[in-house]
């Protein structure tokens, strides 16, 4: 009798464990992306094909204070300010930006393979894909692309963001 009573305590406990661990997940756990995150870095490439020349600039922004906070019902806000700074092939400052504002609020969903995300600006006026290079529950790294083709005229824009929590 003894055994059986020990028996079903141990059952019980181990039951109740595994429960609680579920239930003790947090949201970070549940959901990687939702929370509030700071902007680290923003870098990008700028390439130019002219038709007779090729032209590549890199812009990175520096004194970053942004954040972004991607809340339930998929919105997301988007605050803060940084400096732009724009280089030519060399490595020469060519265009420097102050205090360029990064304020806006937009819809965002992640995919269920956590490797894109997509925001729908201005009311889904505007589209971004980002693919997620990176995701630990501290850090996101994405990459996003823009290609145009303007006959002899062509651009390619690579930006890659990083968020830190």
């Amino acid at each position: 009798m003894l055994k059986k009573v020990t028996t079903a305590i141990f059952i019980l406990l181990t039951l109740s464990l595994f429960s609680c661990t579920e239930n003790d997940k947090t949201e970070e756990e549940l959901d990687p992306i939702k929370g509030t995150w700071q902007l680290t870095a923003l870098n990008g490439t700028s390439t130019t094909d002219w038709g007779y020349t090729v032209e590549t600039t890199k812009t990175k922004a520096v004194n970053i204070n942004v954040t972004y906070q991607f809340l339930d019902n998929n919105i997301l806000i988007v605050e803060g300010t940084a400096d732009s700074e724009q280089y030519d092939e060399e490595g020469n400052i060519i265009l420097t930006a102050r205090g360029v504002q990064h304020n806006r609020t937009d819809y965002w969903e992640v995919n269920e393979s956590l490797d894109e995300l997509y925001f729908a600006i201005e009311g889904g006026f505007f589209e971004e894909y980002w693919e997620i290079t990176s995701l630990t529950p501290n850090k996101i790294v994405a990459k996003h692309v823009m290609e145009n083709d303007f006959g002899e005229l062509s651009t390619e824009h690579i930006v890659i963001m990083e968020l830190e929590r």
